[in-house]
């Protein structure tokens, strides 16, 4: 076997080989079926090669565009979570000192910061007992 490129017109010509002209009539026949079956597996190949092709040139293009454009909104709503997070942390040691001003009296049943009826307005509503 040789390593003959398969250009068009070697390809044309073997699809217009008159095999009765080279081989008997017993083995024409046989390897006429056998050459039919090599041509659509070629032809077969080709489709994958186009189809492979578009792929390539139409869709992997977007898929990159699309896998990008996520994972930059991840990277923004990552950003946004962690200034969220630490909004939060920030509220939340807000509330501690104001909970810390908004203690009992010791000796009775009021607020030491703003002398409510205890528990006082300030810390019901920020959810402590």
């Amino acid at each position: 076997m040789t390593d003959t490129p398969m250009t068009p017109g070697r390809e044309q010509e073997i699809r217009t080989l008159d095999l009765l002209e080279l081989m008997s009539d017993r083995s024409a026949p046989v390897i006429s079926g056998h050459l039919a079956v090599l041509l659509a597996e070629v032809d077969r190949l080709r489709g994958d090669v186009d189809e492979l092709r578009h792929i390539h040139v139409n869709t992997l293009p977007r898929l990159l565009h699309e896998i990008q454009h996520h994972k930059d909104g991840k990277a923004r709503w990552r950003a946004r979570a962690e200034t969220a997070e630490a909004r939060v942390a920030e509220l939340e040691a807000q509330r501690d000192a104001v909970l810390a001003l908004h203690r009992k009296h010791s000796d009775s049943d009021h607020c030491f910061a703003d002398d409510e009826t205890w528990p006082c307005q300030t810390r019901t509503a920020l959810g402590a007992p």
